[in-house]
């Protein structure tokens, strides 16, 4: 009997066998004797007679499930969502003629194979069919939004597995997805096109505007100068700038403030960081502009106020001591290897494992917060870091230290 993808199909074999390698052998299915085929070298066209199998009335169902789950064919990828889709019908008004012996199937597979498929039942159950233009278009912007402003590289859309997340949760969306093209052209026009209609809309708003200044190092490294502006309740972004290797002084911002300042009639305020050099633009401004209000960024106070609490001396001492303990045990795997493994059997020992393991932080020295997360771990972890100079790993690094 001859084999297709592994199923029996054909059992009666017409014509005379020949030396001659043309020679062409004619197969017939055992199911339906209108379906045949011919046996060319040896080997069966499986992209002309699947098709004609899968129409057929004859070759049972699950014969047909096993066909398209050998096969990675278009038709076979159809005629599954086809009969998913039949039998989703069926089993919700009671019919029960589409009941096929998957179990059979089932037991052929691997069982990975067996959760992969059930994990797409469950998912081709709940998931919609169809989805409109106007959908599709609602999506994408948020889309575009989300690698705009996480600063995601456009390619990532087009990996595989970030697809096959977008198609488990909205199979429809993934058909009209756009790819990467379309964020780096399509996407930033609508994006920018949202904010500069939002700036465009400061017109319409009564009173004065807040120009905001915020310099920063983009991705690339380059310096450059984002460019809001404000009104009640209303923010809006304009531009970035980038200053490229021009010096950073007071001057150069001050030179790019009166860019949008003008005549300074339409502005009440200008806010910016307390940096030296926005405190050197301020300074500069005032004699230019003495009816604008010149503020400091209340939220960049408060972080400089919580960083120089690090900075005192009783602090100082504390954070460089803890600073010093975390860093040298990550700093030594052997160490710091057996130091896990302890931590491991401690848990286990308390019987808290939900409450996960207290992690070694080892942050910049630049934060409040950061200085407080180093000296937590190390104080929820104080019981066994103790007990490292007696680690017998604590010798071998001892050594291995003496000797460099």
């Amino acid at each position: 009997m001859e084999q297709f993808h592994g199923t029996p199909i054909f059992e009666k074999t017409l014509g005379t066998p020949s030396l001659q390698k043309n020679v062409k052998t004619l197969l017939v299915c055992k199911f339906d004797s209108t379906v045949k085929t011919t046996l060319a070298y040896h080997r069966i066209n499986s992209g002309k007679l699947l098709p004609r199998l899968l129409a057929c009335e004859h070759v049972p169902d699950d014969v047909k499930i096993k066909l398209c789950k050998l096969s990675g064919a278009k038709c076979s990828v159809e005629w599954m969502k086809e009969f998913s889709l039949k039998r989703k019908v069926a089993e919700s008004s009671g019919d029960v003629a589409l009941e096929v012996g998957e179990a059979a199937v089932e037991e052929s597979q691997d069982p990975s194979a067996g959760k992969r498929r059930q994990r797409q039942q469950l998912l081709d159950g709940r998931t919609v069919d169809k989805i409109s233009k106007a959908e599709a278009m609602a999506i994408n912007f948020f889309l575009y939004t989300f690698f705009l402003a996480c600063r995601i590289p456009f390619f990532i859309v087009d990996n595989y597995f970030f697809r096959q997340f977008i198609g488990a949760l909205r199979p429809a969306y993934l058909e009209v997805m756009p790819h990467r093209t379309a964020l780096g052209t399509t996407g930033v026009d609508e994006v920018y096109e949202t904010l500069a209609t939002t700036a465009a809309h400061l017109d319409r708003v009564p009173g004065r505007r807040t120009l905001s200044l915020d310099g920063k190092t983009d991705i690339r490294g380059r310096g450059t100068v984002n460019v809001c502006e404000g009104k009640q309740a209303i923010t809006a972004y304009v531009t970035t700038r980038y200053v490229g290797a021009r010096e950073h002084t007071g001057q150069m911002h001050a030179n790019l403030a009166q860019e949008y300042l003008g005549d300074g009639r339409e502005f009440v305020a200008v806010v910016a960081d307390n940096t030296g050099n926005m405190r050197k633009m301020f300074n500069i401004l005032r004699i230019l502009y003495p009816f604008i209000f010149f503020l400091g960024c209340a939220i960049h106070v408060l972080d400089l106020l919580v960083e120089d609490i690090a900075k005192l001396d009783e602090m100082a001492e504390i954070v460089a001591d803890w600073h010093f303990v975390t860093s040298f045990l990550k700093r030594h795997s052997l160490l710091y290897e057996a130091f896990l493994k302890r931590q491991s059997k401690a848990r286990h020992a308390r019987g808290r494992l939900g409450d996960g393991p207290v992690t070694l932080k080892l942050f910049p020295l630049t934060r409040f917060a950061y200085c407080y997360l180093t000296i937590h771990g190390g104080l929820r972890s104080w019981a066994l870091l103790r007990d490292v100079p007696d680690y017998s790993e604590y010798a071998v690094v001892k050594t291995t230290i003496s000797q460099k």
